[in-house]
Formats: structure tokens, sequence, C-alpha cells
């Protein structure tokens, strides 16, 4: 599977193993965002909304920057 070339963009992922993710699109210098429906996920969108000047809940749980091949052969 050839990476997609994306630059600059947000890319919504469904579906597909974390490993299929990671081969696809971690490359180094990028940052990732996830969101997901777990009940941690959800209470730190809750929480974020003290930092939304109209309440709203962040659409975001977790960030990450991704540092390119590790030593083991697979991206993180």
């Amino acid at each position: 599977m050839q990476p997609d070339p994306v630059q600059n963009q947000t890319v919504l992922v469904n579906g597909g193993s974390n490993s299929e993710f990671l081969e696809r699109y971690a490359r180094a210098g990028r940052i990732g965002l996830s969101g997901g429906v777990t009940l941690v996920d959800k209470a730190i969108c809750r929480a974020q909304r003290h930092l939304d000047e109209q309440a709203k809940w962040g659409s975001w749980s977790h960030a990450f920057l991704f540092e390119g091949q590790r030593r083991t052969g697979s991206s993180g």
C-alpha cells in the first residue's frame, strides 16, 4: 500500500486497524488528532468546553506527534 501524499490537510479516517493507519499516514513531523466513543474520550472533549466562548465540546480527545520509523521497524 502506497502512502497518500498528505500535506497541511485534515484526513478523516474510519475503520481499519491501528497498524494500517500508521503504515499509511505516519511520517516524521506529522501531527495526529483523534477522538473516540469511550467514556475517557467523551470526558476529555466535555472538559474542553471551558476553553470555548460558546461552551462547545472539543472535537479531539488526544493529540500526538509522529517522529518517524522506530529501530524496531514500526512507525511511531
